[in-house]
């Protein structure tokens, strides 16, 4: 306070200063949300989430075997070995959500491609309870 004193507006800079890294720093918290256009278990058994917007090419650098198809334009797991379609599935949300600061929603207008209607259901009330609305009509 006292070297402040003498610098006229220093403590009103500081403030602004203050508040400015506040606003970035919410900003940066906040995540960036896109919508799940499609969902899909591919020919060869892997579970594939289409971002409607969002690309994701560095997603391997995780090192959490979610991976970025850059021609599809979607995230995918691996085949299912030791976890189930609906681990993989939440798997990569949390990766994004985690590791990216994005998370991604279905809607009413999400496809369904090759899912059991079982994973279905259970993708959708999970999304529901667990991951905050992570459902947009």
């Amino acid at each position: 306070m006292i070297a402040w004193a003498n610098q006229g507006s220093a403590p009103n800079n500081c403030l602004k200063s203050i508040r400015r890294i506040a606003l970035t720093v919410v900003l940066h918290l906040k995540k960036e949300t896109d919508k799940i256009k499609r969902v899909e278990i591919d020919e060869i058994g892997q579970l594939l989430i289409f971002p409607e917007t969002l690309k994701f090419p560095m997603v391997y650098r995780t090192a959490t075997e979610v991976h970025w198809d850059p021609e599809c334009k979607c995230l995918y797991s691996p085949r299912p070995s030791e976890w189930t379609y609906f681990d993989w599935y939440n798997h990569i949300l949390e990766v994004v959500q985690n590791e990216g600061n994005y998370k991604l929603k279905l809607t009413d207008r999400t496809e369904w491609k090759n899912i059991p209607k079982e994973l279905k259901t259970e993708i959708m009330k999970e999304r529901k309870t667990k991951h905050n609305n992570g459902y947009e009509p």
